[in-house]
């Protein structure tokens, strides 16, 4: 079951990175208060990545204990939490230039 939930993930963890992608190019044509009011569909690109994120991070911890760590396991998961790793750097910086 680890090697097709393995193989499954390597064959869509670009996914979270292209809806995210595609959402963004979307929302940059709106105007005004549509982008506002648009702007809750990004929930759902996030949330998709937050959630690979959490199965590579388990895949990962799998294959640590079976003694066969894969760098190219760690580089999909880090591809696939991009969209979030984004948000969180970007809340980062708001709040270290809010601080001076």
């Amino acid at each position: 079951m680890y090697y097709r939930i393995k193989k499954i993930f390597f064959f869509t963890f670009w996914a979270p990175v292209f809806l995210s992608f595609c959402y963004w190019v979307y929302l940059k044509n709106l105007n005004g208060w549509a982008a506002w009011a648009a702007a809750p569909i990004m929930i759902i690109p996030f949330t998709f990545s937050a959630i690979y994120t959490f199965i590579g991070i388990i895949l990962i911890a799998h294959s640590v204990n079976r003694k066969n760590f894969s760098f190219k396991l760690t580089t999909a998961v880090l591809f696939a939490g991009l969209p979030i790793l984004v948000v969180f750097a970007r809340m980062i910086i708001l709040e270290i230039q809010r601080s001076f």
